[in-house]
């Protein structure tokens, strides 16, 4: 054919006439009822000729038979051309163009188009195609630009490069000395390598080098010897061991003491160091000195403080001592601990006599949530209103443009007021800006899931429980009782987040409902706008139908069954309670009883703890199916609303289909059905977050009242301020005041009148009951060790440190070394480490190669320190030591068969050690850290007779020789009386004088002889009073 050739082609439906013009040329078709092919495949034989634009197109809608045989008869001197109907390939340029046509064409096909399918094909093609290269382009972008990475790109690129694995490293938890050894280096802000303990740099024999291993430069101390007082020197002591002050206070005066010669002058060089309280946010970093002028024995050093937003239950930065210019040395530990206390009530915003009342209303409780809401809300800062942002769009998109793509842009622009082929080309533009809405859904989406902060509130909130916890508060129903550590996991675990979700994300689906009733209403008033039509009354009308029987489902749902709901919740919660404190229990009855046999009274706990499993399924299940029938209360009514308005709906698009009576179409009947489901959805939601925030008032309720409740702190804040003049350091009243009516039985609190006890430190005291009631008698150790906040006045020394050991014992990771020198005095060197273990009964050898400055002989340093404690008019008790030598014997081969010595991980330890001698551990750690008080309760009882009397006696001594620095003193020969400047209470090693407390049980000590070693007994009275008697009084 030429290449002028001109077709033009006329298809008639049932019945096919084609006719073509060159010449005198013609084809003829032969008829095909019924069946149809499109005029782009009846082109498709002249793919060897050059096609020419056609004068005439063919209209959309008519289509040939996809079998029929068509034959163009030529003019003369030419060849009949058949077509055959069936696709061909194109080339990659043609398919580009065709899937690009529909998007960029409104006119008559291209000639590049003229051998094309059906149109609709093309539109469906285009569209797949195009979607998901958009949907692909918009991942990168997302993934390339958002802060919080998502994550669809990521997992695409993993499958592509599976063989490109990334190592995955195992996240190992760093040993508690580990992370404080990096601290260390970090807190000196002259020199790198001083650390929280000053101390330890300045005890250096020689500059410590990277060639060092870990035991020379752990062993490179001079000891304790550099801290001897002597003649001509004085001795420093911080006043206060823990200072408390409110934030809002403005500043801080730390407090210096010294005793001895004090002719001198003397300067401190003090510095701060940042704990949970941040510089520059809570304090200012400071850095300066305290000065002692001459014949002055109190300087002072002052921190600024600054107000800081939010609240945490507390703060606390440390005051340490870079260096002391002049002679003297320090009396006690290098460092004082500063505890910020909030102003005000948490949550913001509410009264004391909101969080004070035992018994709350409901409104009372809502305005808790309410408070907790906003200063969580308020936290968030800009990203708040991202969020609310992605939820307004979110609901705009699948409220407003799903209904007018569906009733204006589908059903009037495409339907039944386009043609065919102009909806053809209509509807790819409808998909693709749907396309374009569902991308930014993805975006909102994303930004909603990243920054609603659910898990950064939680993670909040568990800090400020934490940090209250370890205040030692007692129970919020129960002065008298400690926070039982059950009760505690219980709020930590599962009273935070369950507060989050109800009381903090409900805020968020309140406003997802709000914002989604009000589109609703609005885009059934829209649609007539936008149709050129005033709203008529039949419009909005039945929008207003819905929320009638509504109201009475709101009614029986939030009103009728509310005092039942706060019911089965509280029940809900205290059965948690007793879940969590019998698991507890369980565990702690495991590690007490695992130096025995004692597989009874563990089973017995076992069943408890199954009870307390059985009743909380049986009580949180029926909480569970309370919430829901409420549900269904709604639910009933408002799926019953819904079948009606589909029924009278129904019957309205009937009447006007068959009649034109009424204005109800089929597409505002679809707009009308899905408005009417949106509603309904709505206030289902709303009824639940209703349910939310009224169980949240209960969490939030529990919350509050232990974040609140006065810590045993505040007590200090109110007391009057205590001139140094007046300070136990000067005037040597070293005792620990207590009101003894503190302790008294519950069952005769009108026999006992209120009577004071002083217990006077530097002595050995025994705790005892008469009539064996073990938990007054651990209430008592646990109020001395600081545990427990009784409801009368307790006046602990301020300047002297307390330390609580009680079992059970948990072994952190890291080496043996790192364990025990992690909380050891800055002084300690690992030679001593090594010759406390012995002396305990567990000779752990030091590495190959090196040479411990004392003896490995466990009979040796025994009979080093009572040579000590002898000279200084103390005589120990003789106690038999051949189980003892030869329990020391046993551990050594252990040792040497299993390759293990100090500097091993405490891991491959534990396997090595027994239960008893994991506890043995337990009490080097409180020796090594030196306390000025040591609380010893329930320890000595889970030990081998024979071991239990030498820590007794390891106990004992280290009372009598003024702490770790006279037993390692002793060990090397140097142990000197005081100077004659010093006061007389002060030790010799230039300290406070040590104090041990022993509650162990009646059997325990009689089989221990305890009255043989203690100075007196701590007794509690059949009465309910406390006693203090003198040693021996009390027969074993």
């Amino acid at each position: 054919m030429a290449p002028s050739t001109r077709l033009r082609c006329i298809v008639e439906i049932g019945h096919l006439t084609s006719s073509v013009e060159e010449g005198g040329a013609s084809l003829k078709g032969a008829p095909a009822q019924n069946q149809t092919c499109s005029h782009s495949q009846s082109l498709t034989g002249q793919s060897s000729a050059k096609r020419s634009r056609t004068s005439a197109y063919l209209p959309m809608a008519s289509t040939f038979t996809a079998g029929a045989n068509f034959e163009v008869k030529p003019a003369k001197n030419q060849s009949p051309v058949r077509f055959a109907p069936k696709l061909r390939q194109k080339s990659a340029f043609r398919e580009a163009a065709i899937w690009a046509a529909p998007l960029a064409w409104d006119g008559p096909w291209p000639w590049w188009m003229a051998n094309v399918e059906e149109p609709e094909q093309v539109s469906k093609t285009t569209s797949l195609l195009v979607g998901v290269l958009v949907v692909m382009l918009w991942e990168v972008l997302c993934t390339s630009l958002a802060k919080e990475k998502p994550t669809i790109v990521t997992e695409l690129v993993a499958l592509l490069c599976r063989g490109r694995k990334e190592k995955e490293l195992r996240n190992q938890r760093q040993g508690l000395a580990h992370v404080l050894c990096q601290k260390m280096d970090e807190f000196s802000q002259e020199n790198a390598k001083a650390h929280f303990w000053s101390a330890r740099t300045w005890s250096r024999d020689f500059e410590p080098s990277e060639e060092l291993s870990t035991w020379e430069l752990e062993d490179s101390s001079c000891g304790p010897s550099r801290f001897l007082p002597l003649p001509g020197m004085s001795v420093i002591f911080f006043a206060e061991h823990t200072i408390t002050k409110r934030q809002s206070e403005g500043s801080i005066d730390i407090t210096l003491l010294r005793v001895g010669d004090l002719s001198n002058e003397v300067a401190v060089e003090l510095a701060t160091i940042v704990g949970t309280a941040k510089a520059e946010h809570c304090f200012k970093a400071s850095k300066g000195l305290a000065v002692f002028p001459p014949g002055l024995s109190s300087a002072t050093f002052s921190v600024e403080l600054r107000p800081h937003e939010g609240f945490i239950s507390q703060r606390f930065f440390v005051v340490h001592v870079e260096r002391i210019l002049g002679q003297a040395t320090m009396g006690s530990c290098f460092f004082t601990r500063v505890r910020l206390l909030p102003s005000g009530v948490w949550p913001e915003g509410l009264k004391a006599a909101d969080v004070e009342c035992p018994n709350p209303s409901r409104l009372v409780r809502l305005k808790m949530v309410w408070a907790f809401a906003a200063m969580m809300l308020r936290r968030r800062g800009i990203r708040l209103w991202k969020v609310m942002a992605s939820i307004v769009w979110l609901d705009f998109h699948r409220v407003v443009m799903n209904t007018l793509l569906l009733n204006y842009a589908i059903y009037d622009f495409c339907l039944t007021k386009a043609s065919f082929e102009a909806a053809c080309h209509r509807l790819p533009f409808i998909v693709l800006a749907k396309l374009v809405l569902v991308c930014v859904d993805r975006l909102a989406s994303h930004v909603k899931a990243a920054m609603l902060g659910s898990l950064s509130t939680t993670r909040l909130l568990q800090e400020v429980l934490l940090h209250r916890y370890l205040q030692r508060l007692g129970w919020v129903t129960l002065p008298s009782d400690v926070l039982h550590l059950g009760t505690f996991l219980h709020m930590l675990f599962d009273t935070v987040p369950e507060s989050v979700t109800y009381g903090y994300k409900t805020i968020f689906q309140l406003a997802h409902s709000s914002v989604s009733m009000v589109f609703s209403v609005l885009i059934a008033l829209v649609v007539q706008v936008l149709k050129g039509e005033v709203p008529p009354r039949s419009a909005w009308q039945p929008l207003l139908w819905i929320l009638v029987p509504m109201c009475w489902t709101v009614i029986i749902s939030v009103c009728q069954r509310r005092s039942s709901f706060n019911r089965w919740a509280v029940q809900a919660r205290d059965s948690d309670i007793e879940k969590t404190s019998a698991m507890v229990e369980l565990l702690n009855c495991r590690q007490w009883l695992r130096a025995y046999d004692g597989s009874y009274p563990v089973q017995h706990v076992r069943s408890t703890f199954d009870d307390a499993w059985s009743s909380f399924l049986e009580k949180r299940t029926f909480f569970g199916i309370y919430k829901n029938d409420t549900q269904w209360l709604a639910r009933y009514v408002g799926e019953l609303t819904k079948m009606l308005g589909i029924l009278f709906g129904g019957y309205a698009v009937v009447q006007h289909t068959q009649s034109g009576e009424g204005n109800m179409t089929i597409g505002r009947f679809t707009v009308f059905v899905s408005l009417y489901s949106i509603i309904v959805d709505v206030l289902y939601s709303f009824i639940d977050a209703w349910d939310g925030l009224v169980y949240a008032g209960i969490l939030v309720e529990e919350l509050a009242q232990f974040i609140n409740r006065p810590s045993r702190w505040l007590h200090q804040l109110s007391d009057e301020h205590v001139e140094p003049e007046s300070h136990p350091v000067l005037t040597g009243s070293f005792a620990i005041k207590l009101a003894s009516v503190s302790f008294h039985l519950d069952a005769m609190p009108s026999k006992l009148s209120s009577t004071d006890a002083d217990i006077p430190l530097g002595r050995t005291y025994g705790i005892r009951t008469l009539n064996d009631a073990s938990s007054l008698r651990r209430q008592l150790g646990e109020i001395l060790g600081g545990l427990r906040e009784p409801p009368g006045k307790v006046d602990l020394v301020g300047c002297a440190r307390f330390l609580l050991l009680k079992p059970p014992v948990t072994l952190a990771t890291g080496s043996v070394l790192e364990n025990l020198l992690s909380n050891a005095a800055a002084w300690v060197r690992a030679s001593d480490v090594i010759a406390l273990l012995a002396m305990l009964g567990i000779p752990l050898p030091p590495p190959s190669g090196a040479q411990p400055r004392h003896a490995l002989d466990p009979a040796v340093l025994l009979q080093a320190v009572k040579q000590a404690a002898e000279l200084h008019g103390a005589t120990p008790s003789q106690l038999k030591s051949d189980k003892l030598y030869a329990h020391c014997t046993w551990f050594r081969d252990r040792c040497v068969e299993s390759d293990i010595d100090v500097l091993s991980q405490i891991t491959r330890a534990e396997e090595l050690l027994q239960p008893s001698e994991k506890f043995l551990f337990d009490i080097a750690r409180g020796l090594l850290a030196d306390p000025e008080v040591l609380v010893v309760q329930d320890i000595l009882g889970v030990l081998p007779l024979p071991l239990a009397r030498n820590a007794l006696q390891v106990l004992w001594l280290w009372q009598r020789l003024g702490g770790l620095k006279g037993v390692i003193l002793a060990l090397e020969g140097g142990m000197a009386a005081v100077p004659p400047p010093f006061p007389p209470w002060l030790t010799p090693c230039g300290s406070l004088p040590r104090t041990v407390f022993i509650s162990e049980s009646t059997i325990v000590c009689a089989g221990l002889h305890l009255s043989r070693t203690i100075d007196s007994w701590l007794l509690f009275q059949p009465s309910g009073l406390l006693e203090i008697v003198e040693g021996g009084s009390i027969d074993d």
